[in-house]
């Protein structure tokens, strides 16, 4: 491939069109995605790609991305665009439920409705502004007949109906071939991350079905499916995320190749979007290349800091404020005090959200804070919903998440057990290791058990939606 600049000004060097490069959101710009490299597809390709697959794709996350884009990131492109979603409103008082239409966190009726209030002469009619102004010829009309005037009433126009029940979104309800849309929106995420970390092709065979003139489509069945948090350090994990998770809700990728036996070698690629929707995608189940561990990690909401008046700080507290700030204190060359709170004050002065997060810092700090809620279960002195999560743990689940944890803290390559492995009682309260992605797609696992963990991550993230949900700039 080739810029089209390049080709423009050296049309001379080509007999035929050549492939143009073409900067690709790996995970895709409507989600947020950051990661955007240029030699991963052609712009046509890209382009394919975005009509076949990403359109469709991005639609399914509109409940995230169109209720709380105020405290997410900017987007690369496409800042201004509104989307509406479907859903419906319950009334409680009446006992039944209402459609509406949500867009910029308005909340209208899908059909306009009107409340008459005889004793004191009010009618409200609930409508849209687009819809208002002829539904109010139907309801002159419709109260003429019961012999009511229009004109003698106080009339109130109300378009947002949130205030008069529960609101609930769509989120598969009414859309064809959901699950062939979401997983394919997952391959291509997984085929574009493998492309990118130098995996060829050709090493892709359990999801690419490439042709004699070189031409890949994917293979839409039996490479994708849920992870399931199987092992207790996960499990503690996931229940817990919104509130251990520094930088909820994230994006993850994974790439990751992993031994079963001697001659058996899987590559798999670990998706993780908003925190929430959690696939492996089965990338070669007859992987023959060199062991591959990259990851990719990006926050997706707006951190804002208040600022902070380093030099009326405790030096005690400084450690907090390089946590908090991300400051690197490699690069301070002072020898005083007063010059490390100088150094300190300036990089707060001068601090930027960036999106892009090291994976390996997230989840040791993540390692710990378990680690550290489990020794505090084993007292009364803090309660927080981990240390009480913890408590709970029956039989030898205690002795195998320290086994866990003891292993991870141990071996400094532990991190890339990370979505791939987990320890699991032999038997004999000895852990064994065992692979997550493997046990994730067990037939022993039930859909019983897949259907309760999403739930559990959905019901997540709706709570962070609906509790983010209005802009406090409106």
């Amino acid at each position: 491939m080739v810029t089209e600049e390049y080709y423009k000004t050296n049309r001379d060097q080509f007999t035929t069109e050549p492939k143009f490069n073409h900067y690709e959101h790996i995970i895709q710009n409507a989600l947020f995605g950051r990661l955007k490299p240029n030699n991963i597809l052609c712009k046509q390709c890209g382009n394919d790609a975005s009509t076949d697959i990403d359109k469709d794709f991005v639609t399914l996350f509109h409940f995230i991305t169109e209720t709380i884009k105020h405290v997410l990131i900017k987007k690369d492109h496409g800042k201004g665009s509104v989307n509406t979603m479907k859903g419906v409103l319950f009334d409680k008082e009446l006992a039944r439920k209402r459609d509406i239409m949500i867009r910029d966190n308005i909340v209208a009726p899908k059909e306009p409705f009107y409340d008459y209030d005889a004793t004191n002469s009010i009618l409200t009619i609930y409508a849209t502004k687009v819809r208002a102004k002829q539904y109010t010829s139907v309801v002159r009309e419709e109260l003429k007949e019961k012999g009511i005037d229009y004109d003698q009433l106080k009339v109130e126009f109300v378009e947002d109906i949130s205030h008069l029940g529960a609101v609930g979104i769509f989120f598969t309800e009414g859309i064809e071939n959901f699950h062939q849309k979401l997983t394919d929106g997952f391959r291509k995420i997984a085929a574009g991350f493998a492309t990118y970390s130098g995996v060829e092709r050709s090493q892709l065979k359990n999801l690419l079905e490439i042709d004699g003139d070189g031409k890949a489509e994917f293979i839409s069945s039996g490479n994708v499916f849920p992870f399931v948090a199987v092992g207790i350090v996960d499990q503690q994990i996931e229940i817990n995320r919104p509130d251990i998770e520094r930088h909820y809700p994230s994006h993850t990728i994974i790439l990751f190749s992993q031994k079963l036996a001697e001659d058996v070698q899987h590559l798999y690629c670990y998706v993780d979007l908003f925190s929430t929707f959690q696939y492996y995608v089965l990338l070669n189940d007859d992987y023959k290349g060199e062991m591959i561990y990259q990851s990719y990690h990006q926050a997706t909401a707006v951190e804002s800091k208040p600022w902070t008046d380093v030099r009326m700080t405790r030096p005690k507290y400084f450690n907090i404020i390089v946590d908090d700030y991300q400051i690197d204190t490699s690069k301070y060359k002072g020898t005083t005090l007063t010059e490390y709170a100088n150094f300190l004050q300036d990089a707060v002065d001068k601090y930027t959200f960036i999106p892009a997060l090291s994976l390996k810092e997230q989840v040791d700090r993540i390692m710990d804070i378990v680690m550290q809620s489990y020794t505090a279960a084993q007292t009364e002195i803090i309660n927080t919903p981990l240390v009480d999560s913890l408590k709970k743990l029956k039989k030898t689940d205690p002795i195998i998440l320290l086994q866990e944890l003891s292993a991870y803290f141990e071996d400094p390559e532990a991190f890339q057990t990370f979505r791939t492995s987990f320890f699991e009682d032999d038997g004999s309260g000895i852990g064994e290791i065992m692979s997550t992605p493997i046990a994730s797609s067990d037939s022993f696992m039930t859909k019983a058990v897949m259907r309760a963990y999403c739930t559990m991550k959905f019901n997540q993230m709706s709570e962070f939606v609906f509790s983010n949900t209005k802009d406090p700039k409106k």
